[in-house]
């Protein structure tokens, strides 16, 4: 078979690798109908983060012994990830796919019994299944593979709840959910698919977003670059930090930011969002 195997930074090659076999009774082949590309993987793809070599990043899914042996001579092996917990989770998420698609039919098929993409009650109980069906799968995960699906919400991870908390759109102890409520207010002053919405914050937020021209992340979670920031007059962290300066310091960086053309979220979008909120 075919597969995408990693070697260096920006260096991805089609190669040949043995088709697996079930071998015991316990096994479990997965075939891939569609895959994504998580913003995790694009650390090393940058040269971020080291690609082990050689590379054996899917070994876990091609290894035919899944047996308590086998699970600890990859946890062993300084080239894999030496993490118990997350091996024994890809072995049993594994058979868990392997279940799902004997229940369902398939994977896509599973997904519609939720009816999802036009219940927001559906929506919920799928990710509650999610994450109740596949081991260690925590609700920003959840959320994160519902968004890679098509569906109409984003995960809310650390960067997100981090910039809509400094752009204080959010609500007391807000829920996972309200998140999403905002990026869909968002996505409606701006006319664009709430993932869209999603990917901006997460570039925005992020230490480096070179596929989207910043050279560095703009609203990060220590030092981050207020003075290129296009909405610092709603931004919360920057009013307690610049305001201190005094007066001049907050209108000198306001209008760098204006000047800059680093407003990559309107002040207009912003605004239109709070109205709603």
């Amino acid at each position: 078979m075919r597969a995408a195997v990693p070697y260096s930074p920006r260096d991805v090659r089609f190669e040949e690798r043995d088709v697996p076999k079930i071998i015991k009774p316990a096994d479990a082949v997965i075939r891939i109908s569609a895959t994504c590309v998580c913003g995790s993987d694009l650390w090393s793809y940058r040269g971020i983060n080291p690609i082990p070599q050689p590379p054996r990043w899917t070994q876990v899914l091609r290894d035919r012994q899944y047996d308590e042996g086998k699970a600890q001579s990859i946890v062993s092996d300084e080239r894999m990830i030496r993490d118990r917990n997350k091996v024994h989770a890809c072995i049993e998420n594994a058979k868990a796919v392997q279940k799902t698609v004997r229940e369902h039919g398939s994977g896509p098929n599973y997904i519609d019994a939720f009816d999802a993409s036009r219940s927001e009650a559906g929506l919920v109980r799928l990710k509650d299944d999610l994450q109740t069906r596949f081991r260690g799968l925590g609700p920003v995960p959840a959320y994160h593979i519902l968004t890679s699906i098509g569906m109409p919400v984003l995960k809310p991870d650390r960067v997100i709840k981090r910039i809509f908390t400094r752009l204080g759109v959010m609500s007391e102890n807000p829920t996972d959910f309200s998140f999403t409520e905002v990026g869909r207010k968002f996505a409606e002053a701006t006319g664009h698919p709430i993932r869209y919405i999603d990917i901006v914050f997460v570039c925005y937020g992020q230490v480096v977003a070179t596929e989207v021209g910043l050279d560095h992340g703009i609203c990060g979670e220590k030092n981050p670059r207020c003075s290129v920031c296009g909405v610092t007059s709603h931004c919360t962290y920057y009013r307690r930090q610049a305001l201190g300066l005094g007066g001049g310091s907050y209108h000198q960086s306001y209008r760098r930011s204006c000047r800059s053309g680093g407003a990559i979220l309107p002040r207009r979008h912003v605004n239109q969002a709070k109205a709603s909120t």
